[in-house]
């Protein structure tokens, strides 16, 4: 009797409670063949395996069919199951013995047992742990190369596309990301995964482990990084974008400076010397806006701008110097950093100069109250607590703010008394020693330099002595008008000299006279 010959059919749908991912895998392994061929074989509800076998061949291949989560058709040949090959896409598989990670295959005659590695429970076909340790069962599936080609184009700095395809060595791509090699590399290697054909990707790609928990934790540590990354960039950015807000304030506060500018241009070339107070341009004390804490005048006409966006380190200087009838500025000078000034103002040196003596708002003492003499032709600006006083006999007017030991005296001399060739540097020659003689140990302590008041010249000197048994420090100031030498003087006690000289020089420089 001749053995029969049997015709082995593979049928598309998994048995019961068997996922058909599962079932793909692990045809995958049984046949050694790429994922998407079984996928393939399976679009066909049903497929010819093999024909032709005899029946103890048969019934390897439907045992190890059933045993991957198959279902397996056996057709005696003969005239009614008869497969016309031209009809029937025919497909040998080879029958390998399949061994995972995770299972042990163990040849038992014509059955074959999977058994867990750890502790030998038969697992049985589907399942996806060992029923009594629980180890996991390696699962396989197919990577895309679509999907890893673009990983690697936009993330694959983070070794983000090595890790999808299954290869945990990705982690170094984190660990060099800040070199930019991985950059790098990774762009090549997308030109590499799109340039792969079908065929050579599947083979490589088309069946591999599923990602375990080692890789889930490398991407959780890899987006920690990305975060840290993040953080680091906007750390950069953030200051930048900071020092753009602060140059548009000091853009937008341009204008009042040039305004401020302007009229101090104007006195220059008007008297041909350099102001030092507000007062002596037209600038109120209280010059400001939302964007400038104040500007104020300083020796030599410098012009202190101080904003208010910064507590410190806020101020630029603009200083002028007249040259063939035209003032030129420079702002290189003041404390606030070069990455937020005008371009024409950077490049100085931002520490502070101690010959510069930065006014704020908050120390400065306002010139608010004008006193007149009492013929009116003689005024002067001083601060809301002085007021008039009899100071001396012969005065032309007098104020005092006797809380704080300041005093002004001006007095006039007319110029009949005087040759007409006697100058106001002359005069202060005459005063300067009197003084010196009427005051007890009367010693200069600084000598007489030109100025202007009230648009007249002048000469200006300070000495210090003893009066009536009290330690002064003077500021005297020399006037000359058309008809008349003024005598300008200013005291206070030497011990309040540091505290109220800039006040006693600013009263002085507000002084106006009216022939």
């Amino acid at each position: 009797m001749s053995e029969q010959r049997m015709d082995i059919f593979l049928l598309a749908a998994p048995q019961p409670g068997v996922d058909r991912s599962v079932l793909v895998s692990n045809l995958a392994a049984a046949f050694k063949k790429d994922v998407p061929a079984i996928e393939k074989m399976l679009r066909r509800p049903r497929n010819l395996v093999k024909a032709d076998v005899g029946s103890e061949l048969a019934a390897k291949y439907k045992a190890l069919i059933e045993k991957a989560g198959g279902q397996c058709e056996l057709a005696n040949r003969g005239p009614a199951q008869v497969v016309e090959p031209a009809k029937v896409q025919s497909q040998v598989l080879a029958i390998e013995p399949v061994v995972t990670p995770k299972t042990q295959k163990v040849e038992t005659g014509e059955d074959s047992a999977c058994y867990c590695v750890k502790c030998g429970t038969v697992i049985r076909v589907g399942q996806n742990k060992c029923p009594k340790c629980f180890t996991p069962v390696s699962e396989f599936v197919s990577k895309s190369k679509t999907t890893a080609g673009l990983l690697a184009l936009f993330v694959g700095g983070l070794g983000i596309h090595r890790l999808y395809l299954g290869q945990w060595w990705g982690i170094f791509y984190l660990l060099f990301w800040g070199t930019l090699i991985p950059s790098i590399v990774s762009l090549i290697e997308a030109i590499v995964f799109f340039a792969t054909s079908k065929e050579s990707w599947n083979r490589k790609y088309g069946s591999v482990p599923k990602s375990s928990g080692v890789v889930i934790a490398v991407f959780i540590a890899g987006f920690f990084l990305f975060i840290a990354m993040t953080g680091i960039l906007a750390a950069i950015a953030i200051p930048a974008y900071q020092d753009y807000t602060y140059r548009s304030k000091v853009n937008h506060a341009m204008p009042l400076v040039v305004q401020s500018k302007n009229k101090v241009e104007t006195f220059i070339k008007n008297n041909h010397t350099y102001p030092n107070d507000n007062i002596l341009v037209g600038l109120p004390d209280d010059v400001s806006n939302e964007f400038v804490e104040s500007i104020f005048l300083q020796e030599d006409a410098k012009l202190v701008v101080t904003y208010r966006f910064l507590k410190d380190k806020n101020t630029i200087i603009w200083t002028p110097k007249e040259t063939n009838g035209d003032v030129v500025w420079t702002c290189i000078e003041g404390t606030l950093r070069d990455s937020i000034r005008p371009k024409e103002c950077r490049g100085g040196d931002r520490t502070e100069n101690p010959a510069i003596k930065v006014v704020s708002a908050k120390n400065h003492v306002a010139l608010t109250k004008t006193i007149f003499s009492e013929d009116k032709h003689i005024s002067a600006q001083v601060p809301e607590s002085w007021e008039k006083h009899d100071l001396v006999d012969g005065q032309a007017l007098g104020v005092a703010q006797a809380t704080d030991e300041t005093y002004m005296v001006i007095m006039r001399d007319s110029k009949i008394d005087f040759d007409p060739q006697v100058t106001v540097e002359m005069y202060a020659d005459v005063i300067q020693k009197q003084l010196e003689h009427a005051i007890k140990n009367g010693t200069i302590t600084e000598a007489k330099q030109a100025i202007t008041v009230g648009g007249l010249p002048a000469e200006r000197f300070s000495l210090q002595g003893s009066v009536d048994g009290m330690n002064v420090a003077y500021i005297i100031t020399l006037v000359e008008g058309d008809k008349e030498f003024y005598r300008i003087l200013t005291w206070t006690l030497q011990s309040r000299l540091e505290k109220n000289k800039e006040l006693l020089q600013k009263v002085s420089d507000s002084v106006t006279f009216n022939n």
